[in-house]
């Protein structure tokens, strides 16, 4: 009999185990740098004007030259944007194939707003009268604050300031003081 109980614990316990290792893991939802979400804006910004000057070019001809106007106005932070996402792809495990299907998606979110999107021509006119009148950084600091943040990503948690604890002399009646690394006493 006790044979056959330890069996059963051996085959209960072997089954629980290949049935954690079998289910997936809840995966934390990855989380973002501040850089990082400025650089998907930027990028979303440059996919926008890339299909609007696809979408529109039919209707004035112009937009080739104005998207064109605009790739070599930001050229160089275009560079520079392009190696800030693979970094963050890089960092959060996901590698060239997760930032492909990331340009993918943002070049689909933007082709289904210019279907959809009434004056669609002419908002994307405006739009790109208003960056190529800045200056490359200037339309940084605008995708930034204008650009709806993609996927909705959650900023990463900055670690709380460490706080060391100095203590009080019995004397003095107070409780213990808190003190940052900056010297700040709360």
């Amino acid at each position: 009999m006790r044979r056959r109980n330890a069996a059963l614990a051996a085959l209960v316990l072997s089954l629980s185990l290949s049935l954690s290792l079998s289910m997936p893991a809840v995966a934390k939802p990855p989380c973002y740098q501040p850089v990082e979400i400025r650089a998907m804006q930027f990028r979303q910004l440059q996919v926008e004007l890339m299909v609007a000057a696809l979408k529109c070019r039919a209707v004035d001809p112009s937009f080739h030259d104005k998207y064109s106007g605009y790739i070599g106005k930001v050229g160089p932070a275009l560079a520079t944007n392009a190696q800030q996402l693979r970094a963050m792809f890089t960092r959060l495990g996901k590698g060239a194939a997760q930032l492909d299907r990331f340009m993918t998606d943002l070049s689909n979110e933007a082709s289904m707003r210019s279907i959809h999107m009434e004056d669609y021509c002419e908002r994307q006119d405006q739009l790109f009268a208003t960056v190529l009148a800045m200056k490359p950084h200037e339309i940084e600091a605008f995708a930034a604050e204008t650009v709806e943040k993609p996927y909705s990503p959650a900023a990463c948690q900055q670690p709380a300031p460490s706080r060391q604890v100095k203590q009080v002399k019995a004397k003095d009646k107070a409780v213990p003081k808190i003190e940052t690394k900056t010297g700040a006493k709360g």
